[in-house]
């Protein structure tokens, strides 16, 4: 599986990095380029999924997955932010992601997420309060 992981190199993204490269099928990629939004590929390269933690980002979530949604219109989304409100997570998936998962995941939720995703599937894994 082809992946394009978006964020810096925080401590988040750095280990979800770890923990994708750790499935010896799954080649992720990492985009650290950084304006206002993600400087992305103008290559025709094609993933099988893309994910973004949004933590990285000085930028509202909502235009930000529109934004990607644009540039990468056929690739599934999953989205890693720290929201536990189904109020907040709703209009991220509205904007144009597939999944979502809460910041503060398992390995296993993870896996679990991106298999999903991959497969076009939407899921949200989080802590509702």
């Amino acid at each position: 599986m082809e992946i394009l992981l978006l964020g810096k190199s925080s401590t988040i993204t750095a280990t979800v990095k770890t923990m994708l490269q750790s499935i010896d099928d799954w080649i992720v990629r990492s985009n650290v380029e950084f304006s206002p939004y993600p400087q992305l590929s103008t290559e025709p390269y094609e993933y099988d999924i893309l994910i973004a933690n949004l933590e990285d980002f000085n930028t509202s979530p909502i235009p930000l997955i529109e934004e990607i949604s644009k540039q990468y219109p056929q690739t599934p989304l999953l989205i890693i932010y720290s929201y536990r409100n189904k109020e907040l997570i709703t209009p991220i998936l509205a904007a144009g992601a597939t999944g979502y998962i809460q910041q503060e995941m398992s390995e296993e939720d993870l896996f679990k997420a991106v298999n999903k995703v991959s497969e076009n599937q939407e899921i949200v894994i989080a802590d509702f309060t």
